[in-house]
């Protein structure tokens, strides 16, 4: 891990301060999780790029002879 420093308001300080009290938890433990979690809900959150279903070939055997198209 890496050592970082934040500048934070006195009243986010106190909550998180707080929360770490009450899960029975160090300061530094609750703000990785605060942080994992925004992290991971700002990733979810982005579209992911998909390009299934996005052409139309006119052929309808696709399917059916995927192997021998991939390998032309």
């Amino acid at each position: 891990m890496n050592r970082t420093t934040i500048f934070a308001d006195p009243y986010l300080l106190q909550e998180l301060r707080t929360l770490s009290q009450e899960q029975k938890k160090s300061l530094s433990a609750t703000i990785r999780e605060a942080l994992e979690s925004y992290v991971h809900a700002k990733r979810s959150s982005q579209p992911r790029l998909s390009f299934a279903g996005k052409f139309k070939s006119g052929q309808t055997d696709i399917a059916d002879r995927h192997e021998e198209l991939l390998w032309k």
